[in-house]
């Protein structure tokens, strides 16, 4: 009997085409739901992350109107020319402001635009909210719900007022308008709830540098440049450099040091009690130094100082004194290398002697002495604008206004300082539109000369362009009266505001370490943070 039939049957598709087929159409409805469904089970990591830092919540310290737009009230009535200068533009040359304006312009005088961040930022946070659609600081009114505590106090500007008196007192305590007006917005902010509950850790002051030259007093030769100002000191008084240890490792005000040569003065003699908070300032420069007396820079020379560190305090910009130069306008630039400025510096800036002598006389390259009033402005303008680089050595510090000029002029900066800190780092590549020189290298006969010539004229057009790009990140003024209205998305303003919110973890973690502190234990320094 033959064996029965076996009877197959075809699938129309193999198995391993049914398995790719069912992998498909997983794969489309996975696809299909996370597009369609905005509520997931589980949240998504970085958007939640993009929409935590969108904003910083400020909560402004309630200050008398006497310590910010008061001061310059004070200002524009007063009819004393600036003593530092030779030609007041201000009381001199400049028409006073309309009285009875609520916020009046900020001084055109070198000596303090230079340091008009305060002017700036208060000026957004006093802007109506409705005008704030652009601003990455959202104004709150109740110090709970904030991230961060301003406070408005014009601390530059009242230590410029007092300087520009000429009296010689103003590190006296006694008779000083400065000196009465920082005490005072210590006893209002320290004994705030707000300071109370952080211990000042997430207070926010803008304390811009200035600093004086002993040798200038001495030939009684007032001078003042774009980095810094000649002020009416006595020579080899001592300074206050007190501080505080970073707040990563929670430590606390430690010992005072007092050294001699300057110091920045913006709060100068109560410094010491508000440096927990946030500090907004344009260089360490006053902070971090070697003593006079140092032969060879070492460890065991170093002043340690612990009031300022990049781990809770920001650099912020110098306010550009030269106008900007578009990159359509820009034109053929016949000079190789621009400086002017002060030849005699200290400390670090002893280096822009030798510079000076070894640059003089290099053809293609202006070397001159200079001073911000309009002649020395209009100079400035031409020998940037005409300049393909323009040098930027250490002065009395580390950075300068100069910095900002050149790249507000296209003329490609050549940083020849070792211990310059910048605004925005990690937000600018410096590097994409500057040249950055050790200075043991520029001090080499021709060597500085040599490698800028070594430059491209590609790579020039391609830092010029990239310069360009970042002009505006620099730039304050909103162009509006008094400060008080819209600010640019991509402005100083909100750089500045982006860079606290960055430090807002570290701090945040250091009050809590703090809280759970039982009464009377206190945690030894632990580190030296720069």
């Amino acid at each position: 009997m033959p064996p029965p039939k076996t009877t197959t049957t075809t699938l129309p598709c193999s198995i391993p085409t049914l398995f790719l087929a069912f992998t498909t159409l997983s794969f489309l409805c996975f696809s299909l739901f996370f597009l369609y469904n905005k509520n997931p089970s589980f949240p998504n990591p970085q958007a939640t992350l993009q929409t935590s830092q969108n904003s910083i919540k400020v909560y402004v310290a309630d200050l008398p109107r006497s310590l910010n737009y008061g001061l310059l009230d004070q200002y524009w009535s007063s009819s004393v020319p600036d003593t530092r200068i030779s030609s007041d533009p201000d009381h001199q040359i400049r028409p006073k402001p309309t009285k009875n304006q609520k916020f009046l312009d900020y001084p055109e005088n070198p000596l303090i635009k230079q340091y008009s961040a305060e002017y700036w930022i208060t000026g957004d946070l006093m802007t109506p909210e409705n005008l704030k659609f652009q601003s990455f600081a959202k104004r709150v009114f109740d110090c709970n719900q904030a991230d961060v505590v301003f406070v408005p106090f014009f601390a530059t500007l009242s230590a410029e007022m007092e300087l520009a008196k000429g009296k010689g007192n103003f590190r006296r305590k006694e008779g000083n308008e400065d000196y009465r007006r920082q005490k005072q917005v210590v006893d209002i902010v320290r004994y705030s709830d707000a300071w109370k509950r952080s211990g000042g850790k997430d207070h926010v002051f803008v304390l811009t540098v200035v600093e004086y030259d002993p040798i200038a007093l001495v030939s009684g030769y007032m001078y003042s440049e774009n980095a810094t100002s000649y002020l009416d000191f006595f020579v080899g008084f001592a300074g206050l450099v007190c501080g505080l240890s970073c707040l990563a490792a929670g430590c606390f005000a430690s010992e005072f040091e007092v050294h001699s040569l300057a110091d920045p003065v913006a709060m100068w003699h109560l410094r010491a009690e508000i440096a927990p908070a946030i500090i907004l300032v344009v260089d360490f420069g006053g902070w971090y130094r070697l003593d006079s007396k140092s032969s060879n820079g070492s460890s065991s020379d170093m002043i340690q100082h612990t009031q300022v560190s990049l781990l809770k305090d920001v650099i912020v910009p110098y306010t550009h004194l030269l106008p900007r130069l578009q990159l359509s306008e820009n034109k053929k630039r016949s000079t190789l290398l621009y400086f002017k400025g002060a030849k005699h510096r200290h400390r670090g800036g002893i280096v822009r002697e030798k510079l000076w002598d070894l640059l003089v006389n290099e053809p293609g390259v202006i070397i001159e002495e200079g001073f911000p009033n309009a002649t020395g402005r209009e100079q400035s303008i031409r020998g940037m604008r005409s300049s393909e680089f323009c040098l930027h050595p250490a002065g009395d510090t580390p950075s300068s206004c100069r910095l900002f000029d050149a790249i507000q002029s296209l003329c490609i900066p050549v940083v020849v300082s070792d211990n310059i800190e910048l605004p925005f780092e990690g937000m600018v590549d410096y590097t994409e539109f500057t040249v950055f020189v050790a200075v043991d290298d520029a001090l080499k006969p021709r060597w500085l000369v040599d490698r800028l010539r070594s430059i491209s004229v590609k790579q020039r057009n391609e830092f010029r362009r990239n310069m360009a790009k970042v002009q505006p990140i620099f730039q304050y003024d909103n162009g509006h009266p008094g400060g008080i209205g819209p600010i640019s998305p991509d402005g100083a303003v909100n750089h500045i505001w982006k860079k606290v919110l960055q430090k807002l973890p570290a701090i945040k973690e250091a009050v809590l370490r703090e809280r759970r502190k039982p009464p009377g234990v206190s945690v030894p320094m632990r580190c030296h943070c720069t």
